[in-house]
Protein backbone atom coordinates (compact mmCIF):
# COMPACT_ATOMS: atom_id res chain seq x y z
CA UNK A 1 0.00 0.00 0.00
CA UNK A 2 3.23 2.42 0.84
CA UNK A 3 4.64 1.99 -2.55
CA UNK A 4 1.05 2.42 -4.43
CA UNK A 5 0.78 5.44 -2.48
CA UNK A 6 4.18 7.05 -2.93
CA UNK A 7 3.80 6.26 -6.71
CA UNK A 8 0.48 6.80 -7.29
CA UNK A 9 0.89 9.56 -10.05
CA UNK A 10 3.14 7.55 -12.17
CA UNK A 11 0.83 4.36 -11.55
CA UNK A 12 -2.30 6.69 -12.73
CA UNK A 13 -0.10 7.69 -15.79
CA UNK A 14 0.56 4.38 -16.84
CA UNK A 15 -2.84 3.17 -16.46
CA UNK A 16 -3.86 6.24 -19.06
CA UNK A 17 -1.66 5.51 -21.30
CA UNK A 18 -2.49 1.62 -21.39
CA UNK A 19 -5.91 2.98 -22.23
CA UNK A 20 -4.66 5.58 -24.87
CA UNK A 21 -3.09 2.66 -26.61
CA UNK A 22 -5.64 0.38 -26.45
CA UNK A 23 -8.50 2.73 -27.81
CA UNK A 24 -5.71 3.41 -30.82
CA UNK A 25 -5.25 -0.28 -31.24
CA UNK A 26 -9.10 -0.66 -31.83
CA UNK A 27 -9.35 2.56 -33.60
CA UNK A 28 -6.57 2.75 -36.13
CA UNK A 29 -5.98 -1.41 -36.08
CA UNK A 30 -2.77 -2.82 -35.76
CA UNK A 31 0.55 -1.67 -36.46
CA UNK A 32 0.86 -1.61 -40.04
CA UNK A 33 -2.73 -2.30 -40.66
CA UNK A 34 -3.86 1.62 -40.49
CA UNK A 35 -1.79 5.24 -39.62
CA UNK A 36 -2.73 8.37 -37.98
CA UNK A 37 -2.14 9.96 -41.35
CA UNK A 38 -5.62 8.00 -42.34
CA UNK A 39 -4.28 5.58 -45.07
CA UNK A 40 -6.78 2.64 -43.83
CA UNK A 41 -6.14 -0.75 -44.12
CA UNK A 42 -6.69 -3.27 -46.44
CA UNK A 43 -9.18 -5.49 -44.71
CA UNK A 44 -11.71 -2.82 -45.00
CA UNK A 45 -12.24 -4.69 -48.51
CA UNK A 46 -12.65 -8.25 -46.65
CA UNK A 47 -16.49 -8.98 -47.45
CA UNK A 48 -17.58 -5.61 -48.43
CA UNK A 49 -20.50 -5.49 -50.71
CA UNK A 50 -20.83 -3.22 -53.09
CA UNK A 51 -23.76 -1.87 -55.73
CA UNK A 52 -23.08 0.37 -58.99
CA UNK A 53 -25.41 2.60 -60.26
CA UNK A 54 -25.37 5.07 -62.65
CA UNK A 55 -26.49 9.47 -62.75
CA UNK A 56 -28.67 10.06 -65.56
CA UNK A 57 -25.32 11.36 -67.63
CA UNK A 58 -23.90 7.91 -67.19
CA UNK A 59 -21.89 8.45 -64.68
CA UNK A 60 -20.81 5.66 -62.24
CA UNK A 61 -21.70 5.62 -58.39
CA UNK A 62 -20.23 2.81 -56.54
CA UNK A 63 -22.17 2.18 -52.91
CA UNK A 64 -20.86 0.02 -50.24
CA UNK A 65 -21.51 -1.32 -47.22
CA UNK A 66 -18.65 -2.60 -45.34
CA UNK A 67 -17.88 -3.76 -41.32
CA UNK A 68 -18.57 -0.92 -38.90
CA UNK A 69 -14.92 -1.70 -36.98
CA UNK A 70 -13.32 -1.70 -40.45
CA UNK A 71 -14.65 1.27 -41.60
CA UNK A 72 -13.60 2.94 -37.73
CA UNK A 73 -10.12 2.53 -39.63
CA UNK A 74 -10.51 5.17 -41.89
CA UNK A 75 -10.63 9.08 -40.64
CA UNK A 76 -12.87 11.64 -41.14
CA UNK A 77 -11.90 14.94 -42.88
CA UNK A 78 -15.92 15.96 -42.18
CA UNK A 79 -18.49 14.90 -39.66
CA UNK A 80 -18.52 11.05 -38.97
CA UNK A 81 -16.70 8.21 -40.44
CA UNK A 82 -19.41 6.06 -39.75
CA UNK A 83 -23.12 6.04 -41.23
CA UNK A 84 -26.17 5.92 -39.23
CA UNK A 85 -29.42 4.68 -39.90
CA UNK A 86 -30.59 7.25 -42.46
CA UNK A 87 -27.00 8.45 -43.13
CA UNK A 88 -24.43 8.00 -45.31
CA UNK A 89 -20.32 8.44 -45.38
CA UNK A 90 -18.08 9.35 -48.84
CA UNK A 91 -15.37 9.32 -49.76
CA UNK A 92 -12.93 12.11 -50.29
CA UNK A 93 -12.98 12.19 -54.33
CA UNK A 94 -16.64 11.00 -54.48
CA UNK A 95 -17.46 13.95 -51.98
CA UNK A 96 -14.91 16.42 -53.92
CA UNK A 97 -17.10 16.00 -56.83
CA UNK A 98 -20.17 15.85 -55.17
CA UNK A 99 -19.63 19.05 -53.48
CA UNK A 100 -18.18 20.91 -57.11
CA UNK A 101 -21.87 20.02 -58.90
CA UNK A 102 -23.77 21.13 -56.28
CA UNK A 103 -25.36 18.31 -54.56
CA UNK A 104 -23.62 18.48 -51.22
CA UNK A 105 -22.31 21.30 -49.50
CA UNK A 106 -20.27 19.10 -46.85
CA UNK A 107 -21.16 16.83 -43.94
CA UNK A 108 -24.94 17.66 -42.61
CA UNK A 109 -26.04 17.89 -46.54
CA UNK A 110 -29.48 16.63 -46.78
CA UNK A 111 -30.28 14.14 -50.39
CA UNK A 112 -33.40 13.97 -51.51
CA UNK A 113 -34.54 11.04 -53.94
CA UNK A 114 -30.74 9.77 -53.97
CA UNK A 115 -30.89 6.95 -56.09
CA UNK A 116 -34.09 5.82 -54.17
CA UNK A 117 -33.55 6.86 -50.84
CA UNK A 118 -33.78 10.27 -48.68
CA UNK A 119 -30.74 10.25 -47.05
CA UNK A 120 -28.09 12.78 -45.28
CA UNK A 121 -24.23 13.38 -45.28
CA UNK A 122 -22.80 11.54 -42.00
CA UNK A 123 -19.21 12.42 -42.78
CA UNK A 124 -16.71 13.07 -45.51
CA UNK A 125 -13.23 10.78 -44.98
CA UNK A 126 -9.68 12.03 -45.22
CA UNK A 127 -7.90 10.96 -48.86
CA UNK A 128 -6.65 7.82 -48.71
CA UNK A 129 -5.31 7.25 -52.33
CA UNK A 130 -7.05 3.76 -52.00
CA UNK A 131 -10.31 2.87 -53.73
CA UNK A 132 -12.32 3.90 -49.96
CA UNK A 133 -11.94 7.37 -51.90
CA UNK A 134 -14.77 6.72 -54.76
CA UNK A 135 -17.17 4.88 -52.53
CA UNK A 136 -20.25 6.08 -50.65
CA UNK A 137 -20.73 3.75 -47.17
CA UNK A 138 -24.26 3.30 -46.30
CA UNK A 139 -25.94 1.29 -43.87
CA UNK A 140 -27.47 -1.78 -43.99
CA UNK A 141 -30.75 -0.65 -43.94
CA UNK A 142 -30.33 2.26 -46.28
CA UNK A 143 -28.03 -0.46 -48.19
CA UNK A 144 -30.80 -2.34 -49.26
CA UNK A 145 -33.28 0.04 -50.01
CA UNK A 146 -30.69 2.29 -52.91
CA UNK A 147 -31.39 1.71 -55.96
CA UNK A 148 -28.38 0.20 -57.74
CA UNK A 149 -26.92 -3.57 -58.93
CA UNK A 150 -25.16 -6.11 -56.93
CA UNK A 151 -22.64 -8.60 -58.20
CA UNK A 152 -21.00 -6.46 -61.13
CA UNK A 153 -18.59 -4.74 -59.15
CA UNK A 154 -16.27 -6.37 -56.72
CA UNK A 155 -12.57 -6.18 -55.11
CA UNK A 156 -9.74 -8.30 -54.55
CA UNK A 157 -6.20 -8.11 -52.67
CA UNK A 158 -3.06 -8.78 -54.23
CA UNK A 159 -0.44 -10.55 -52.51
CA UNK A 160 0.96 -7.61 -50.77
CA UNK A 161 -2.71 -7.07 -49.85
CA UNK A 162 -3.09 -3.83 -52.17
CA UNK A 163 -7.04 -3.51 -53.18
CA UNK A 164 -7.57 -3.73 -56.59
CA UNK A 165 -11.49 -3.12 -58.18
CA UNK A 166 -12.99 -5.51 -60.65
CA UNK A 167 -16.08 -4.35 -62.99
CA UNK A 168 -17.75 -7.00 -65.20
CA UNK A 169 -18.27 -5.66 -68.46
CA UNK A 170 -20.92 -7.57 -70.50
CA UNK A 171 -21.18 -6.91 -73.97
CA UNK A 172 -24.24 -7.87 -74.27
CA UNK A 173 -25.76 -5.73 -71.20
CA UNK A 174 -23.37 -2.40 -71.18
CA UNK A 175 -23.65 0.03 -69.08
CA UNK A 176 -24.65 3.28 -69.78
CA UNK A 177 -20.65 4.83 -69.48
CA UNK A 178 -18.57 4.65 -72.99
CA UNK A 179 -15.55 3.62 -72.71
CA UNK A 180 -12.35 5.53 -74.22
CA UNK A 181 -9.49 4.39 -75.16
CA UNK A 182 -5.88 5.52 -75.40
CA UNK A 183 -4.93 1.74 -76.29
CA UNK A 184 -6.41 -1.12 -77.68
CA UNK A 185 -9.96 -1.15 -77.96
CA UNK A 186 -13.35 -3.61 -77.17
CA UNK A 187 -12.61 -5.52 -80.36
CA UNK A 188 -10.58 -7.48 -78.27
CA UNK A 189 -12.56 -8.09 -75.72
CA UNK A 190 -12.87 -11.76 -75.59
CA UNK A 191 -11.40 -14.81 -74.05
CA UNK A 192 -10.09 -17.37 -76.71
CA UNK A 193 -7.66 -20.25 -76.01
CA UNK A 194 -4.43 -20.62 -76.20
CA UNK A 195 -2.24 -23.03 -78.28
CA UNK A 196 -2.15 -25.04 -75.11
CA UNK A 197 -5.84 -25.53 -74.91
CA UNK A 198 -6.20 -22.68 -71.82
CA UNK A 199 -8.46 -19.77 -71.39
CA UNK A 200 -7.32 -16.66 -71.81
CA UNK A 201 -9.20 -13.72 -70.50
CA UNK A 202 -9.46 -10.11 -71.50
CA UNK A 203 -8.83 -7.23 -69.26
CA UNK A 204 -9.71 -3.42 -69.78
CA UNK A 205 -7.48 -0.85 -67.65
CA UNK A 206 -8.60 1.83 -65.89
CA UNK A 207 -5.62 4.85 -66.58
CA UNK A 208 -4.91 5.35 -63.13
CA UNK A 209 -4.84 1.70 -62.58
CA UNK A 210 -2.51 1.10 -65.95
CA UNK A 211 -0.46 3.58 -64.78
CA UNK A 212 0.37 1.77 -61.36
CA UNK A 213 0.48 -1.39 -63.40
CA UNK A 214 3.30 0.07 -65.54
CA UNK A 215 5.06 1.59 -62.44
CA UNK A 216 5.89 -1.94 -61.34
CA UNK A 217 6.40 -3.17 -64.79
CA UNK A 218 3.55 -5.25 -65.12
CA UNK A 219 2.80 -4.73 -68.80
CA UNK A 220 4.05 -1.80 -71.32
CA UNK A 221 1.32 -2.41 -73.98
CA UNK A 222 -2.21 -3.75 -74.92
CA UNK A 223 -1.36 -7.23 -76.46
CA UNK A 224 0.53 -8.08 -73.57
CA UNK A 225 -0.13 -11.23 -71.66
CA UNK A 226 -0.39 -11.67 -67.75
CA UNK A 227 -0.10 -15.13 -66.76
CA UNK A 228 -1.75 -16.45 -63.28
CA UNK A 229 -3.05 -12.49 -62.41
CA UNK A 230 -5.62 -13.30 -59.60
CA UNK A 231 -5.71 -17.13 -60.98
CA UNK A 232 -6.24 -15.70 -64.38
CA UNK A 233 -3.67 -15.85 -67.76
CA UNK A 234 -4.63 -12.18 -69.19
CA UNK A 235 -4.04 -10.51 -72.19
CA UNK A 236 -4.45 -6.34 -71.81
CA UNK A 237 -7.00 -5.92 -74.57
CA UNK A 238 -6.86 -2.05 -73.70
CA UNK A 239 -6.17 1.08 -71.67
CA UNK A 240 -8.47 3.91 -70.79
CA UNK A 241 -8.13 7.16 -71.24
CA UNK A 242 -8.57 9.15 -68.17
CA UNK A 243 -11.85 10.85 -66.53
CA UNK A 244 -11.16 11.31 -63.07
CA UNK A 245 -13.87 9.12 -61.98
CA UNK A 246 -14.12 5.62 -60.72
CA UNK A 247 -13.82 4.37 -64.12
CA UNK A 248 -9.87 4.86 -63.60
CA UNK A 249 -9.32 2.36 -60.81
CA UNK A 250 -10.76 -0.31 -62.30
CA UNK A 251 -10.28 -4.04 -64.10
CA UNK A 252 -12.81 -4.55 -66.31
CA UNK A 253 -13.42 -7.88 -67.18
CA UNK A 254 -15.56 -10.47 -69.14
CA UNK A 255 -18.66 -12.49 -67.19
CA UNK A 256 -16.82 -15.77 -68.09
CA UNK A 257 -13.58 -15.26 -66.46
CA UNK A 258 -13.99 -15.05 -62.74
CA UNK A 259 -11.31 -13.34 -60.65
Amino acid sequence: MKFINENKTAIAFAAALMILVSAAYFYFGAPGAAGMGGTGSSAIYDGMRYKVAYAPDGAMKLFALAKNNQLARFMAEEGNNLPEENSLVIGASEAKMMIGEKLISGAGSRLKGFFGINTSVEGILKKTGQPVDMLHFLSATQFAKIGGREGVVYSRLTDKKEPKMFFVYDLDDKPPFQLQFTEGGIGGFASYADDDGGKVCPIIIGADEAAMMRSEKMFSKAGDRLEGFFGNNVEIAGVLSKTNTSVDMFHFVSPDCEY
